[in-house]
């Protein structure tokens, strides 16, 4: 057997180096025995390659050179082909490139493809694309002049019985018109067949929006994130919820599996957790109100207050939690009184007695008065923030309030 010399290599780029003898026709591009024949070359030759230091061509992972040429065809003579006549090692045919070129050169971003449009129309329509854009058509688009589509994503992985396949998502705005539309599409990453899609939303309101850098497939899964709109929202305004949705492969198509509102954070039960002189699980002194709802999956109604502050209570509970707000929407103190039984980080609740606050708390307690006991913490980080123990007749703890000193005051905002 002779070699092809390393010039006539690249002169005939792309090639098939495993030959391909006897492809004539176009559809032998897609025959079994082929496809047999490229899935033996990509896994005992293309893999050989050492891809990340070479310069592949066409997208077999060897160089165009002497010493490349060489290995290639040592490679290709171990291949043992399952159909003989589509299989003579090292010779370089045209059909064999257009073959091979159509498995791993796919060019997403300079094909063309069939849309929809989001199912503006029934029957898609094709749409050429350059450098990721392009422009749809003729009497098949519906009652429009155009389609301006743009590529807004391109991802690749790998899905149970379809294998490696690429997802892309288009914008479809037809023209003339305000506004735009998206659609996803999957298809094999070897020849860039045409897999399915993603079905279209069925909302009332305004078409949602996928977001781009999110979509990718996992585990076998096409996930991402999208925005729709809820009934405050506009089209100016767009879309404000925000659901991560997953398809998964059914065999026949794609279906959603889950979807998940991502903009109500798992509730946190606040009654579970100690109280700190910087907050309560996870509110933080300094946290606005919005802030505070989004950290806790609750909502913190609007209530009455004083001059400075005022005390909220969490939309469900737990009963006898009460947060304080300074009057500029700062989370200034935690404040715990009857039927709470939420403690301090060091186990001081409601219902514990003197001595056991000094004795928790030993060097670090003023008695202002018989009614009250302040834990002040010595350490640096905590300076300006105590802990006021609102003491009963009894000598025990009737209520309590950590945060900032000029705020944890055993009283209700607006009191003398």
């Amino acid at each position: 057997m002779s070699l092809p010399s390393a010039a006539a290599v690249a002169a005939t780029c792309p090639v098939h180096f495993l030959g391909l003898h006897g492809l004539n026709e176009e559809s032998d591009l897609h025959s079994p025995p082929i496809n047999a024949t490229w899935k033996t070359f990509e896994s005992a030759v293309a893999a050989k390659a050492d891809q990340p230091k070479r310069d592949p061509i066409c997208g077999t992972g060897y160089r165009a050179g002497t010493l490349d040429l060489t290995r290639r065809t040592v490679d290709a003579l171990n291949v043992k082909c399952p159909g003989s006549p589509h299989c003579y090692s090292g010779q370089s045919t045209t059909q064999g490139g257009q073959f091979l070129a159509s498995r791993v050169n796919t060019d997403w971003n300079n094909r063309t493809y069939h849309l929809t449009c989001d199912d503006i129309v029934s029957k898609a329509a094709p749409v050429t694309v350059r450098n990721g854009k392009g422009t749809a058509r003729g009497s098949g688009i519906g009652d429009y002049e155009r389609w301006q589509v743009q590529i807004q994503r391109i991802t690749r992985g790998t899905v149970p019985r379809l294998g490696d396949v690429t997802a892309v998502l288009f914008s479809c705005s037809p023209q003339p018109s305000n506004f735009s539309l998206q659609e996803l599409r999957v298809y094999r990453t070897t020849d860039g067949r045409e897999v399915g899609r993603t079905p279209t939303f069925q909302v009332a309101e305004l078409p949602p929006q996928y977001q781009p850098d999110t979509v990718r497939i996992i585990r076998g899964l096409l996930l991402t994130d999208v925005k729709f709109y809820g009934s405050g929202d506009t089209h100016a305004t767009g879309p404000s919820i925000l659901r991560h949705v997953t398809w998964r492969w059914d065999g026949s198509q794609f279906v959603k599996q889950s979807e998940i509102d991502a903009g109500k954070p798992k509730r946190t039960d606040l009654s579970t957790h100690r109280v700190t002189v910087n907050g309560i699980g996870p509110l933080r002194l300094g946290m606005s109100r919005s802030e505070a709802e989004q950290a806790i999956g609750a909502r913190i109604p609007e209530g009455p207050g004083g001059p400075d502050c005022k005390d909220l209570s969490i939309e469900g509970g737990p009963d006898g939690l009460l947060l304080r707000f300074s009057n500029d929407d700062r989370l200034v103190a935690v404040y715990v009184l009857s039927p709470s039984s939420i403690s301090t980080a060091s186990g001081i609740h409601r219902g514990s007695t003197r001595a056991e606050i000094l004795a928790t708390y030993a060097g670090e307690i003023q008695e202002p008065s018989t009614d009250e006991l302040v834990f002040t913490p010595s350490g640096a980080q905590f300076q300006g923030k105590v802990i006021t123990f609102a003491m009963d007749d009894n000598g025990e703890v009737d209520r309590f309030i950590a945060g900032e000193e000029e705020f944890a005051v055993p009283l209700p905002c607006g009191s003398d």
